[in-house]
C-alpha cells in the first residue's frame, strides 16, 4: 500500500519533510507540511493518537521559529494532553514507553521554549524543569 492509500503513511511522509524543510531553514514550507500531517494524523487516527502528538510538537517549533507564539502555545499544550495520560499505560512495551517519555520531554520543552519567547520566563522555567524532571527520572 503507497502513501497515497494509506493516510497514515502519508502523514508520517509530511511530518518527515516538515521536520527536514525545518532543518534545512524552510520554516515556512515545513509549516505548510506539518499542518496537512496534523490534520491527517487527526482525521486518520484521531484526537488521541501519539503520531498526532508528535506533529503537534513540531508544528509548535515551528510557530515558534515564525513567531507565531499564539498558535504554538496551543499546539504544544494539545500534545501534552494526548501525551501524559500515556505515560503510564502498563501495556506498553518498553521501548515504546521510553518513546512516549522522550516525545513527552520534547513537548513540554516547545511548551517551555514558547512561554520563554512571550516572555513568561518564570511559567518557562518550571516547564523546562518539569522536562527535565520526568527524562531524568524515566530515561535510561
Amino acid at each position: 500500500m503507497s502513501a497515497e492509500d494509506d493516510p497514515g503513511a502519508r502523514a508520517a511522509e509530511l511530518h518527515e519533510r516538515a521536520i527536514a524543510l525545518r532543518e534545512s531553514g524552510a520554516y515556512h514550507e515545513a509549516e505548510a507540511a506539518c499542518r496537512e500531517a496534523v490534520e491527517i494524523f487527526r482525521g486518520a487516527e484521531g484526537n488521541t493518537s501519539p503520531n498526532l502528538a508528535s506533529a503537534l510538537v513540531e508544528q509548535a517549533r515551528l510557530f515558534e521559529l515564525l513567531d507565531r507564539l499564539a498558535e504554538a502555545a496551543p499546539a504544544a499544550e494539545e500534545a501534552l494532553t494526548i501525551l501524559l495520560p500515556l505515560l503510564d499505560d502498563p501495556s506498553d512495551e518498553p521501548e515504546i514507553a521510553e518513546e512516549l517519555v522522550r516525545l513527552t520531554v520534547r513537548a513540554e520543552g516547545a511548551r517551555a521554549s514558547t512561554l520563554r519567547a512571550a516572555g513568561a520566563l518564570s511559567l518557562a522555567e518550571a516547564g523546562y524543569r518539569r522536562a527535565l524532571a520526568l527524562a531524568e527520572s524515566r530515561l535510561p
